[in-house]
């Protein structure tokens, strides 16, 4: 930030950018602390699980992985909205942040006019954009898991269905598909 230029921080209030700094290191280091270390650990589980579940029934697995990126595009979606919401939620924070920063810091100013009900209004004013702005993205998170149960209990039936008409076909047996079913849910 430091790298910036006059006409930037003419441009961005000090409060708007305090929030996005304190905002994105904390994103930052969940993902760094959280997230990176799980990278390697995952990413060797998926591969033996993957050639787990073809060793069982190349057809049936080959099946699940074709209609899996059908059941994973309403998380893209809903990752992209959310990241969306995310952002407007962050850039209102940083707005109320401004109006606060400006309100306490030149409370003797905004006294000696007699602005008090006007800056009280300008506050109710920003909180509300804020509200309204996590509203929004609290509801693309509810929605996310109830579609995604649907849709993943919709995968497991048609799978389940499959696997019935192999066992009556004498190709599967009941705990090999058990066995697909928890290596597949482990993916």
């Amino acid at each position: 930030m430091l790298g910036q230029s006059a006409r930037f921080y003419q441009q961005q209030p000090s409060a708007v950018l305090m929030s996005r700094v304190t905002y994105d290191v904390d994103q930052i280091t969940a993902a760094v602390s959280d997230r990176f270390g799980d990278l390697f650990q995952d990413s060797f589980t998926l591969v033996a699980l993957l050639v787990y579940v073809f060793s069982l029934n190349f057809r049936m697995a080959l099946g699940a992985l074709i209609v899996a990126p059908l059941l994973l595009w309403p998380v893209v979606h809903f990752s992209r909205k959310l990241r969306r919401r995310s952002h407007a939620t962050q850039e209102r924070l940083g707005e109320l942040n401004s109006v606060l920063d400006e309100m306490l810091k030149g409370f003797r100013v905004v006294q000696a006019f007699g602005m008090e009900a006007f800056e009280a209004r300008r506050f109710r004013a920003a909180t509300s954009r804020h509200f309204r702005a996590m509203l929004r993205a609290w509801r693309v998170q509810a929605l996310n898991a109830p579609v995604m149960e649907v849709l993943g209990s919709a995968g497991i039936l048609a799978l389940m269905a499959y696997a019935a008409h192999l066992i009556r076909a004498g190709e599967l047996t009941l705990g090999l598909f058990s066995s697909f079913l928890f290596a597949l849910y482990g993916m």
